[in-house]
């Protein structure tokens, strides 16, 4: 949680979310360059959605999609919604107000089906600068036959958003002491101009789906199930651009008393004045002698022409991205199923950075733009207010681009098949895929229009799956299951161009991860207590791993290839009907994800430079995992009254958190992670339903961590705390941290009809 709407992560069994597949409808919607997912993109699929489907693990999934932690589906069918709606108003702390209006027609007797959301959502946001507003719509309609052979379903659906961010960049993250001095809510990047609250961080997107499902059952035992979707993403995220005689991120540039950006002394220093720093410092940009204007310079060019002050810059990250996928379904007899597919996508991601706010200045020169060898100036600025971030149709090829113009080029076709044996006590699976996946790049910053350079050559890796896994009925209510797969999965873009300058990374050099699972499992069902329990342990090999270092005192980008994690544990998941009036849920995992090996890369480049400064080496072997909670435990108690009234406490537990791996720290032999201490978090809640002549009336109210508990979730840094360091709450506070929230609360009524 980095404190701002949508900006939630996911974590399974210790691998982040770009290693987890996430699909709606069976669509593939992780990002196709690096494999992550924002989720403020997704923001209101719960109001449309008829199922959740969360797979830990290898599974069974059939789609070729080689995720390492495991599988998230979001399924809207508007032919399985019941006819209604529902009218909702949810408000909670700091300014929240949710409103949703859904409407499902049902299945008519024709066949066909209608459902509508439209919401929106706003806010003052938990985090100081974290305003938000974001809408989410959904257009669905079905048809089914009424012999069932045919079941089409078209939807259209989005969440444009704009919110400000605490971000969890390394050099613009606050450190614990800075939490202890202004508070949890405290942002880094926020402070006042004008008297009123700026911050230079802000993310903004639209990414609509548009799907079109066919499921035809051609006879009882073959079925045919094909999607087609298009996916227009616009928006991206902003950040600072430039020096003023060093970076942002120096305390130089924040006032002491309350840790803000003194964003009026950085604008006053900017057009003409000069501005006053906390360390007593002055800084005034002068007057550019070919414009007579207040221009800022370019980081990275000359340097008697740099470091002379600083912008906010968007980065847009925007894409075009089609699919297509065909599954057949063959029942081959009583026990044995078929199933042969296919997977097709092609992606464009266009990435440029455009002129926000010139922070007082008049304009802004890029000296690293190959066009221009005097040097680009850029005067337009580009807010990306909501209406623009609506529009995904909108021509950005016009607008003044700085700093970077490139777009990465993915197309991706896969093959699968899975036959299934199941009878009354055995079922077993034997699932393979192979994988062909392109990767193409265009550099439009630093070669000049002309240059055969602008355009690398394609690269073409294969890639592959051989999954199997047995599960045994003991009897009515045990069962036993174990699965094994292996993937061979190719590299996201960074790895295959690693710099800037278009050339792929050897093929002598460019490995597949690999990627080796096993899990055992034990399942038991009775009238009042449900419980599974699973052993597992997954090898990862050959990962790709970008990390900024610092070799002395210039930044560059390091491309560590060879990593390998090993993460074992054991899960438990369970309900417990103590009462017709009382459920206990619960879940446990005890894990172990760790490092194995050192790592090097022996050309670090600088940014948006192919110079190498030198060799860096990650001393990862034994290293934890970071990021992630290795212990958890949570516990659900729901105590319902009645049919009408029910109220439930819940209990979750995090141990063993460590700091996060980077260059800073594991530069030499003998670094080990910092552990945080652990934390408990209480909640609770209440919900009441009172019926409105045919229709019902509901009241929620939830209260999470409901005693105000302190903690904190991720560090960046791995400074121990000793004896002689200035430690809170067992954590030494010169870590770059991230608090987690305080009390917060949110009460919701909503009418369904």
């Amino acid at each position: 949680m980095q404190g701002a709407f949508g900006d939630a992560t996911v974590r399974l069994r210790g691998f982040r979310q770009e290693n987890i597949a996430v699909l709606i409808n069976g669509m593939p919607v992780n990002d196709m360059e690096w494999g992550g997912v924002y989720w403020s993109n997704w923001a209101g699929l719960s109001d449309v959605a008829s199922a959740m489907q969360v797979q830990r693990g290898l599974g069974s999934a059939k789609l070729p999609i080689p995720s390492v932690g495991g599988t998230i589906n979001v399924v809207t069918k508007s032919t399985e919604l019941t006819q209604g709606g529902k009218i909702s108003a949810t408000v909670g702390n700091d300014g929240y107000l949710k409103t949703v209006l859904n409407y499902n027609t049902g299945v008519s007797d024709s066949g066909h089906a209608f459902s509508a959301v439209f919401g929106r959502s706003a806010g003052d946001g938990y985090v100081e600068g974290t305003e938000f507003e974001g809408y989410t719509y959904f257009l669905g309609y079905g048809f089914r036959k009424p012999d069932g052979k045919h079941n089409l379903q078209f939807i259209v659906t989005g969440a444009p958003q704009i919110h400000g961010q605490r971000t969890k960049s390394y050099f613009n993250m606050a450190t614990l002491a800075d939490y202890q001095k202004y508070g949890i809510k405290y942002n880094y990047n926020y402070g006042l101009r004008n008297g009123e609250g700026f911050s230079m961080r802000n993310n903004y997107y639209h990414k609509p789906i548009a799907s079109l499902n066919w499921e035809w059952k051609i006879n009882n035992r073959v079925s045919v199930s094909t999607t087609s979707y298009a996916s227009l993403g616009r928006g991206g995220g902003s950040g600072d651009l430039g020096r003023m005689g060093t970076y942002f991120s120096s305390s130089r540039f924040r006032n002491p008393t309350n840790g803000y950006v003194m964003w009026d002394e950085i604008t006053r220093g900017q057009s003409g004045g000069v501005a006053n720093l906390s360390n007593g410092r002055t800084f005034s940009t002068p007057l550019d002698p070919t414009t007579s204007l207040y221009i800022v310079g370019d980081e990275y060019g000359p340097r008697d022409l740099t470091r002379n002050g600083v912008i906010q810059r968007n980065s847009i990250n925007s894409h075009n991205w089609f699919g297509f996928i065909s599954n057949v379904k063959a029942e081959l007899n009583d026990k044995l199923t078929l199933d042969i597919g296919f997977d097709s996508r092609f992606y464009k991601g266009l990435h440029y950075r455009s002129l926000r706010d010139a922070l007082g200045a008049d304009g802004y020169r890029d000296f690293g733009y190959a066009d221009y060898p005097g040097g680009k100036l850029a005067y337009k600025t580009y807010k990306w207010d909501m209406s623009q971030v609506w529009n995904v149709f909108g021509d950005t090829d016009e607008e003044e681009k700085i700093d970077r113009n490139n777009n990465g080029i993915i197309d991706y076709f896969g093959v699968y098949f899975q036959l299934e044996y199941a009878s009354d006590d055995v079922s077993v699976f034997l699932q393979g895929s192979g994988s062909s996946k392109g990767y193409d790049r265009e550099e439009f910053y630093l070669y000049k229009t002309g240059d055969p350079l602008q355009y690398a050559d394609k690269v073409n890796l294969t890639g592959g799956t051989i999954k199997g896994g047995a599960n045994w009925n003991i009897d009515a209510k045990s069962n036993i299951f174990a699965n094994a797969g292996f993937f061979s999965k190719q590299p996201n873009l960074g790895a295959v161009f690693q710099n800037y300058d278009q050339i792929a990374t050897p093929k002598d050099e460019l490995f597949n991860e690999k990627i080796v699972g096993l899990e055992f499992g034990y399942g038991f069902r009775s009238s009042n207590l449900d419980f599974n329990i699973n052993l597992y342990q997954t090898t990862w090999t050959d990962r790709f791993l970008f990390e900024n270092v610092t070799i002395n005192g210039e930044r560059g980008e390091a491309n560590f290839s060879g990593v390998k994690q090993v993460h074992t544990g054991i899960e438990f998941d369970g309900v417990w009907d103590m009462s017709p009036f009382v459920s206990l849920k619960g879940a446990l995992t005890l894990g172990d994800y760790a490092y194995s090996g050192n790592v090097t890369d022996d050309a670090v480049t600088t940014n948006q430079s192919n110079v190498s400064i030198g060799s860096a080496t990650l001393y990862l072997d034994d290293a934890k995992v970071g990021d992630t909670a290795h212990t958890t435990a949570y516990l659900d108690l729901v105590i319902r009254p009645s049919d009408k009234f029910m109220f439930n406490v819940d209990f979750f537990h995090a141990a063993d958190l460590y700091g996060s791996v980077n260059a800073e720290d594991f530069d030499e032999p003998g670094v080990t992670n910092m552990e945080m201490p652990s934390y408990n978090l209480f909640g609770a809640g209440a919900s009441y339903r009172f019926p409105l002549g045919e229709d019902q009336v509901y009241l929620r109210l939830n209260i999470n961590n409901l005693f105000d508990e302190e903690y904190y979730q991720e560090s960046a840094n791995n400074y121990l705390a000793t004896d002689s360091t200035t430690n809170y709450k067992g954590i030494n506070v010169r870590n770059r941290v991230i608090p987690g929230w305080g009390r917060t609360w949110n009460l919701g009524l909503t009418y369904r009809f």
